[in-house]
């Protein structure tokens, strides 16, 4: 999404990536906010600020006590820097996290924060066109009806959780020219990975029949006599002078 900002480069509008891999020490704070300044309009992208900045650094030893200080000196500088911006100013700062409860409180102030969105993980529909968006291009066998299947698994998976699933199952393959995708590669994949937003599991409920139970057969039978038939058939009870039970009392 990042990347779809910067190439857009909407109205001549100066755009500053910074990554947690590029460093986070007060050198490189200091060059991302000078020009910024310099360029007006400018627009401050900062990926991963969670990585960067996290809610929690614990010390265990000297060595990392010192980096923790280097840091913490740093995180100052990147607060006083935000702070400075005026209304006056011509500049936009756009943050991303896995997760605001991830991200150092002292960033997510109201008075330093202006607006906070959500995305939230991608339902049934959006994980099967995502995933067969991913492996368009590739040589693959899988239907539509195996790829709801497969997508009905991924729960709580994030668009990248997804393009992971997609990449480790190509290196599942074996090697040669000819080498097709299949439901078995990419099922194996999707076990493997650990959704980044485990809270989309909450949200999205997955598709569970009675005939996806094992065994059980007479508590089965109990429990839809007792749960389901008085919803769905509260009539027939009435009709033999029966008052369908109350799901409460049991």
């Amino acid at each position: 999404m990042l990347n779809f900002i910067i190439k857009a480069n909407i109205s001549k509008v100066n755009f500053f990536k910074f990554n947690p891999t590029d460093g986070y020490n007060e050198l490189n704070l200091k060059n991302l906010f000078k020009f910024s300044k310099l360029l007006q309009p400018a627009v401050i992208v900062i990926d991963n600020i969670d990585r960067i900045f996290p809610k929690f650094s614990p010390i265990e030893d000297d060595d990392i006590e010192v980096k923790s200080s280097s840091k913490s000196k740093a995180f100052q500088y990147f607060l006083n820097e935000i702070d400075s911006i005026s209304n006056k100013d011509k500049i936009f700062i756009l943050m991303t996290a896995k997760g605001v409860e991830s991200i150092n409180p002292e960033i997510v102030k109201p008075n330093r924060i202006d607006l906070q969105v959500t995305i939230p993980s991608p339902n049934l529909i959006q994980r099967i066109k995502l995933t067969k968006y991913f492996i368009n291009e590739i040589k693959h066998n899988i239907t539509d009806e195996l790829l709801e299947i497969l997508s009905e698994k991924m729960h709580g998976f994030l668009p990248s959780d997804i393009l992971n699933a997609c990449r480790n199952a190509l290196l599942l393959l074996e090697d040669g020219k000819d080498s097709i995708l299949t439901s078995r590669e990419l099922d194996s994949s999707i076990q493997e990975i650990k959704p980044i937003n485990l809270k989309g599991i909450l949200l999205d409920v997955p598709k569970v029949f009675w005939k996806d139970i094992g065994g059980n057969k007479d508590l089965i039978r109990k429990i839809r006599q007792n749960v389901e038939w008085p919803l769905k058939n509260p009539e027939s009870f009435k009709k033999i002078g029966i008052t369908p039970p109350n799901v409460s009392n049991y």
